[in-house]
């Protein structure tokens, strides 16, 4: 089994501007993220895991976005193009100050509301006892 390609960008002053992973033209990296980009002073703004070209990962967030600054402004949970997490909200907005905005809930790409979303949870925590 080969590596993926690794294709490197850079701004014009030299900073590195993206590292993008492909496999077979798609957007693939099972060791790591497939998709990272900074801005012209080093701060990375996107970081995206992919595996055979669809947003994936298992053990933690697929897409995190960061603003100039460096401050967290989203995150989401993917597995195999979905969102997905059972853990908790799948897809967190912050605002420029850091401050969450907003919480959305997403069980194999089926959006609930929190109190679905706690109600499933509660519901298998009690078939586990």
């Amino acid at each position: 089994m080969s590596a993926p390609e690794c294709i490197e960008t850079r701004h014009p002053n030299g900073a590195l501007k993206s590292r993008e992973y492909f496999e077979h033209g798609k957007f693939h990296n099972t060791s790591g993220p497939a998709m990272e980009e900074w801005n012209d002073k080093g701060v990375l703004t996107r970081c995206a895991h992919y595996e055979d070209g669809a947003l994936h990962r298992t053990l933690g967030p697929a897409v995190e976005n960061w603003n100039n600054k460096g401050v967290l402004i989203r995150r989401a949970f993917f597995e195999h193009g979905k969102l997905h997490n059972t853990s908790g909200p799948a897809d967190e907005y912050w605002n420029h100050k850091g401050n969450l905005m907003r919480r959305k809930f997403w069980v194999d790409d089926v959006q609930l509301s929190e109190d679905e979303f706690n109600a499933r949870a509660a519901t298998k925590s009690a078939y586990k006892q």
